[in-house]
């Protein structure tokens, strides 16, 4: 069955390619990197990119919360989070990548989009390397291989002081979790909700270091509310 999906697939990502046509995403209008591959490309179609971070949101974002999106890649998951919230600029979403950066600002022009967009990582560091991989999506500051890069940091104050006090953390950041995790004390913030992807890959986290995260993320009063494949949605009264 998957042998004879393949061409299919093929052909409905050249079609998309070549009439440069948006996929429908949960009702988005979403243009993909023209370098993914015409079978990656084919299977946007179905609608699931993303799903589990879109089925998470659409629960949990209150319409009164203010939003940091860290790994906001080409906007899916910034344009759900947006279509949440009363006042729509209550939002910064984040991504270091450069190849995205041209998808993310046209999917959120197309889609009438109102949230901040920020070209960092958040980092006490002030500039971090990081690596750009072979996959279509694929970046990080953990792996340690493919393209490197020197993207420049800013810590949670310096976002807050930038723009406003946040309540929910949206994080999809292929392996940065426990550096963020380690790095920032969230329990004196004002942060109720963390929605984010665990990333228990090689080159990413450990078994070892996806439990770090959950022992910290319990001692700042976060409790496990629901999970969705990889996704996970942690809240605590604040």
């Amino acid at each position: 069955m998957q042998a004879l999906l393949k061409p299919v697939k093929y052909l409905i990502g050249l079609t998309i390619k070549t009439f440069h046509l948006p996929v429908n995403v949960g009702g988005l209008k979403i243009q993909f990197p023209s370098f993914m591959n015409m079978s990656e490309r084919g299977s946007t179609i179905t609608g699931k990119y993303e799903i589990s971070e879109r089925k998470l949101v659409s629960k949990y974002i209150k319409s009164d919360d203010a939003v940091l999106e860290m790994g906001a890649c080409i906007g899916v998951v910034s344009l759900s989070i947006n279509k949440m919230l009363n006042d729509k600029s209550k939002q910064v979403s984040v991504e270091p990548n450069p190849q995205m950066h041209k998808y993310l600002h046209e999917n959120k022009i197309n889609n009438k989009g109102e949230f901040n967009i920020e070209t960092c990582i958040v980092s006490k560091q002030k500039e971090v390397d990081f690596f750009i991989g072979g996959k279509a999506f694929l970046g990080s500051n953990t792996m340690g291989r493919g393209k490197k890069i020197t993207v420049p940091g800013k810590t949670l104050t310096e976002l807050k002081n930038e723009y406003f006090d946040f309540t929910a953390l949206v994080m999809d950041i292929e392996g940065g979790e426990l550096n963020f995790f380690r790095s920032f004390d969230l329990e004196s913030s004002k942060i109720r909700l963390i929605i984010w992807e665990t990333h228990m890959h090689p080159n990413m986290l450990s078994k070892e270091e996806l439990f770090e995260c959950y022992e910290k993320l319990e001692k700042q009063g976060f409790s496990l509310k629901e999970k969705a494949g990889n996704v996970e949605a942690w809240s605590r009264s604040v």
